[in-house]
């Protein structure tokens, strides 16, 4: 009987430390599951906080990507992005077939290849030409929708002799095109030159969807190339006169200005030219006429790292002869202008091959000049573009209805 009872006791005894033991285990078990609860609060607390975050510096980093690329470029450069106040419909003839606002309907015009366009300054481009001169040509734009004001701009090529007739200009509203708001004269226009025409419609005109017909009634052979048409006054900052963009140097001699800007992606000679033109309509490839302005060009190269580690592979400059071999021209003018200063490196030009036609900066002097060379048009380098100007008309000057020249 005692030993029964001993083991009872014993028994009990044991019961005791073992719910005791389990006790104990249970509340630290408790203990740690509670802290761990805790910690997967906090934790998702702080990924959360760390995800806004990420997406924050994602967003930064796209803003400044698209500030870079709209305003810098690649270090050493220049935007291309036009940054103005208005909107731009730029058509040239050649690369516009995503742009629907450069769908002109033509009646009589065809396009051709002619004459040395006025985007290219070669017969390599294009533009709307009229080959009759007996009934009255158009070109007719899609439809603009209204806004304040609006410029339009051309450039016109007349290429026959002793010109009589005009053309005109109207805005279609509904149906009927009305009478002309603007018209030129065949006196204007010096023959076998481009000649620009501008005109700012009336803002009866403007208050409602309308169309742009040009009416050609020269009678003789007409062509009609980089039709700009903007949103605005005429007078705009960066419509007559350019802005020279963040990164551009600038060189004047008297009245005339130059703002040069720099592009370090390398493209083809034609496909260069269009991005000069991205600028501003009327940049073109640099055109160096002078000593004085070699110099300058050089000395931007040598002052900044990046233009000259371009340079050491080529940099594209405006001259060629493209359409007549060995008589080299400057383009991006009113019409070709032959060199009359030149810096070729010795034994240059040499048309290797036979089908090198234009002209860059190619060899590094001692002194840190850049002599010229020739090579083929298709070859892809860096460029410089070139927005000449007169800065006795600034932006903000009144200019008559019509710009011709």
């Amino acid at each position: 009987m005692r030993c029964i009872t001993f083991i009872a006791c014993v028994a009990f005894v044991l019961s005791g430390l073992l719910n005791s033991s389990e006790e104990a285990v249970v509340a630290s078990i408790e203990k740690s599951c509670t802290a761990m609860h805790t910690f997967q609060k906090t934790f998702d607390a702080l990924k959360s906080k760390v995800t806004d975050l990420q997406n924050q510096m994602d967003l930064l980093k796209s803003d400044l990507d698209t500030s870079i690329e709209q305003t810098c470029g690649p270090l050493g450069s220049v935007g291309s992005v036009n940054t103005h106040l208005f909107q731009l419909t730029y058509c040239n003839f050649e690369n516009n077939e995503d742009d629907e606002k450069c769908a002109f309907t033509p009646k009589y015009f065809k396009i051709s290849q002619g004459v040395p366009d006025h985007t290219f300054g070669t017969k390599l481009g294009h533009a709307y030409y009229d080959p009759q001169y007996t009934y009255k040509s158009t070109l007719t734009s899609v439809v603009f929708q209204p806004a304040d004001h609006y410029c339009i701009r051309f450039y016109v090529y007349v290429n026959g002799a002793t010109p009589t007739g005009h053309i005109s200009l109207y805005l279609q509203v509904g149906e009927h095109p009305g009478y002309p708001f603007h018209a030129v004269s065949s006196s204007n226009f010096p023959v076998q030159k481009w000649s620009l025409v501008e005109a700012s419609p009336d803002q009866e005109y403007l208050q409602h969807p309308f169309r742009i017909i040009i009416e050609n009634y020269i009678r003789t052979y007409v062509y009609i190339d980089d039709i700009m048409i903007y949103n605005a006054p005429c007078n705009t900052d960066g419509i007559r006169s350019p802005v020279c963009p963040f990164g551009g140097f600038t060189r004047r001699v008297g009245t005339e200005a130059s703002c040069y800007t720099f592009h370090p992606e390398p493209l083809n000679y034609t496909h260069a030219i269009e991005a000069c033109k991205q600028v501003w309509p009327d940049a073109s490839l640099v055109q160096i006429k002078t000593e004085g302005e070699q110099g300058f060009i050089a000395y931007q190269i040598n002052n900044s790292q990046a233009i000259t580690y371009a340079a050491d592979f080529g940099i594209w400059i405006g001259g060629n002869d493209i359409d007549t071999e060995h008589s080299f021209v400057w383009i991006g003018s009113s019409a070709p202008v032959p060199f009359n200063y030149t810096k070729w490196h010795p034994g240059q030009p040499n048309n290797m091959n036979g089908d090198q036609d234009c002209v860059m900066l190619q060899y590094r002097t001692a002194n840190g000049d850049y002599e010229w060379g020739d090579v083929g048009c298709e070859e892809k380098h860096s460029f410089i573009c070139e927005m000449t100007y007169d800065t006795s008309h600034a932006p903000s000057h009144q200019y008559p209805n019509t710009v011709i020249g």
